[in-house]
């Protein structure tokens, strides 16, 4: 936990559909997504991948849109979506704000030409285009026109390598953190298996010896009232921890230093604990 919480370790997506949708966030904020539409091109596995992602994000509405009326109906049901007649792409790619397009074409699904029409039925409002198919689905130069946010595997693989070396840059300073908390606690394990008995046995001598010195005052002076012996047993509670102090700290400190021996020892020896 402190790791994530001192270090940007868990803030770098590594994965190609996560960093789609960090792409995603910097067109689109967050709290908007409720009100925005993602439309899925294609039902295989990257694209259901990415769709999971975007569903954290709460979108208003998802459409998913394959040549197989039977696959695109498959996925949808699966993530809560919507299936589209696929011979309608243009309508739903002018409905859409945020497009992924994943589907196994040989040949460019989109010109730049025909989203050049699509861009004038959306009267030209912004649209996120994330293209992970191997070939292209949307021509390179559907990213000429304006407002148009297109992203493709390569823009994704080149931001996943980027947040991949920062993530190892992080994963030093979590290193980092690891060792010095994990030393911190051998040290304080080290502390309660050396020190810890003999500070016990040495506040154990104490409290007797002041119980019974107050036991003996208490009997000598039969008069004093019992919010007397409240104060007077409170007063001698807080001098012995006053004197203990020192000592106890200075053993804590050796101890943490792993040379706690010598004080151990002299400890032992002049309050005869043995």
């Amino acid at each position: 936990k402190m790791i994530q919480t001192e270090t940007a370790v868990g803030q770098k997506k590594v994965s190609v559909s996560s960093v789609a949708v960090e792409f995603a966030c910097e067109i689109f904020e967050p709290e908007h997504f409720p009100s925005k539409t993602v439309l899925i091109i294609g039902a295989g596995k990257m694209g259901e991948l990415t769709l999971r992602h975007l569903l954290a994000l709460k979108p208003g509405r998802v459409l998913v849109c394959n040549r197989s009326p039977a696959k695109a109906k498959e996925l949808a049901e699966r993530l809560g979506a919507t299936p589209v007649p696929f011979h309608q792409l243009d309508d739903w790619l002018a409905e859409a704000d945020l497009i992924v397009a994943t589907t196994g074409s040989t040949q460019p699904l989109v010109n730049k030409d025909r989203f050049a029409a699509v861009m004038t039925r959306r009267a030209n409002s912004p649209v996120f285009i994330i293209d992970i198919a191997v070939p292209r689905d949307f021509d390179p130069a559907v990213g000429e026109l304006e407002n148009v946010y297109l992203y493709n595997i390569d823009d994704l693989e080149q931001q996943r390598q980027l947040n991949l070396a920062e993530r190892e840059r992080e994963l030093a300073k979590g290193r980092a953190i690891a060792k010095r908390e994990a030393n911190a606690f051998l040290r304080e394990l080290n502390y309660r298996i050396q020190s810890a008995p003999v500070i016990a046995r040495l506040r154990q001598e104490w409290d007797r010896t002041r119980k019974a010195e107050l036991e003996r005052l208490f009997a000598r002076c039969p008069d004093l009232t019992e919010q007397e012996k409240e104060a007077i047993a409170k007063c001698l509670e807080r001098f012995q921890n006053q004197l203990l102090h020192q000592p106890l700290a200075a053993l804590r400190d050796a101890a943490q230093n792993e040379t706690p021996h010598g004080l151990l020892y002299a400890l032992r020896k002049l309050f005869r604990l043995g």
